[in-house]
């Protein structure tokens, strides 16, 4: 199951594993790689901007993101 492919994935995999998951909105995947408990704290100024706690928050982070954001993100990866 995805618990013994995240084991077996470095940093950088689970990252793009991440960022892919978040462009598909594909929520499954994302709440099996992120712990329930997590917070993500972006500039405020920003569209996705504020502080997101747990996975509730983190979906409406993941979600307000655009595509393109994204694309950049993953392709910078790539390098």
């Amino acid at each position: 199951g995805l618990q013994e492919g995240v084991a077996a994935m470095t940093d950088i995999e689970t990252v793009r594993v991440i960022y892919r998951a978040m462009a598909e909105r594909d929520l499954d995947t994302l709440f099996g790689l992120v712990d329930e408990s997590c917070v993500v704290t972006q500039d405020p100024l920003l569209p996705w901007g504020g502080r997101h706690v747990g996975h509730d928050g983190f979906a409406s982070f993941a979600l307000t993101l655009t595509v393109p954001v994204l694309g950049v993100a993953l392709a910078q990866l790539a390098d």
